[in-house]
């Protein structure tokens, strides 16, 4: 038995703000591709399948293209759970095309409808060969138990306790299979927040404090791999794993492997994710420097066939935030996105010198202004966020003064 274990596709995600649909085309060409030299008994995608509940045209296009063509690539069967980024209406909408292409969906499950999460994974036959128990991102107004108003312990843990009685179910209903199956392995899929798994700052939606952290305790002896998602490092042992995200989520991730788990007969080994575009960060002190870094990547880029996006910092006073990116510019065939910013000279103090003025002479108005400027240069605002967040300050000075007077 072989199974291959992904989660945390985020498909439709930006990156500073610029599409990747050319990356995650090149992903799941590499998936189709593994597929076909593995051919694995099921592929399981532990959710976070979209990066946001209403993805795109093209988004779900290329997630249907993707499932249509697996099972010819060698992929006995496709179980895919939601995660707290998908939206289980939007991710329920392909379901004929999934049954017809052998792929299992579960979008979401309570203790009462557990057996819905069980798959029954079966050679040419018709034999059952494993037991898929596909758990979904368990969702707090889901599963979350009830406790008195008074009971603070018990109302802390309620949604911690939901989770494991959810999980405490499946297990028994699996532990009825495998008494009909003794030679059968059974597989556990989850997306939630196992305690002491490293996150990183794109690891988004997860709670403050880590008050939804699971125990490993939650996942009975009787599952012979637990495949979980939603944190995008991978960590975990040989039983209870996170693959990570096949892909960086943000430039904090670039740094780090990104793979696929394979699990055979009860070992594990990694797959190596290719990188298909080249993420780097850096930072220039000067005009010589800068132009010294620039040529590098975009030899870089020339010598690998990839794509350069870089996140640049510039801390010298000799050019403007505006002359940095326009020097950046000019290796766009290499270096096609770009996120400058200039720190380190001061701007907003400069600002405010310049006019000659003290700060208690200004406005809380003037000031807010000043820093909203050097931070639209410094971040490429948009302009209707740069809207949105001029609203919200003037509502909040309003506020402030109409209790001051």
């Amino acid at each position: 038995m072989k199974i291959i274990h992904t989660s945390d596709w985020h498909l439709g995600n930006r990156l500073m703000d610029h599409s990747r649909m050319e990356e995650f085309k090149q992903f799941l060409e590499f998936m189709l591709h593994t597929l076909e030299q593995e051919k694995p008994d099921a592929l399981l995608v532990s959710g976070d399948i979209f990066d946001n509940t209403t993805p795109s045209e093209g988004v779900r296009e290329m997630y249907c293209d993707f499932l249509s063509r697996a099972h010819g690539a060698g992929c006995g069967q496709v179980v895919i759970t939601a995660g707290n980024h998908d939206g289980v209406t939007q991710l329920g909408v392909e379901r004929p095309l999934l049954k017809r292409h052998h792929c299992h969906l579960v979008t979401s499950l309570r203790q009462e409808n557990a057996a819905d999460c069980l798959v029954e994974l079966k050679d040419a036959a018709g034999t059952p060969q494993a037991l898929v128990c596909a758990v979904p991102f368990l969702r707090v107004a889901e599963v979350s138990l009830r406790a008195d108003a008074d009971d603070e312990a018990g109302r802390s843990t309620s949604y911690v306790r939901g989770v494991a009685a959810v999980y405490a179910r499946v297990a028994e209903l699996a532990a009825e299979w495998k008494a009909a199956h003794p030679q059968c392995p059974v597989l556990a899929m989850g997306h939630l927040l196992l305690g002491g798994a490293e996150t990183t700052p794109s690891t988004r939606n997860l709670t403050i404090g880590n008050v939804e952290a699971v125990g490993r305790d939650v996942f009975s002896p009787v599952f012979d791999y637990v495949a979980l998602g939603h944190i995008h490092r991978g960590y975990g042992d040989d039983r209870i794993r996170y693959c990570g995200s096949p892909l960086p989520m943000g430039m904090d991730e670039a740094a780090a492997p990104h793979r696929l788990l394979v699990w055979e007969d009860g070992a594990v080994r990694e797959l190596p994710v290719p990188d298909f575009t080249l993420f780097r960060s850096v930072s220039c002190r000067g005009k010589e420097e800068l132009g010294k870094t620039l040529d590098g990547l975009a030899a870089e880029a020339e010598r690998t066939g990839k794509p350069v996006w870089l996140q640049l910092e510039y801390t010298g006073g000799d050019r403007t935030l505006q002359e940095v990116r326009d020097t950046a510019a000019r290796r766009e065939k290499h270096i096609p996105v770009c996120l400058a910013r200039k720190t380190g000279t001061h701007a907003t103090a400069a600002a405010l010198m310049g006019r000659q003025e003290s700060l208690h002479q200004l406005g809380p108005q003037e000031v807010f202004n000043t820093r909203l400027d050097e931070y639209t240069q410094e971040h490429s605002m948009t302009d209707a966020d740069r809207r949105e967040v001029a609203k919200c300050f003037s509502t909040i000075l309003s506020t402030v003064l109409s209790n001051k007077h």
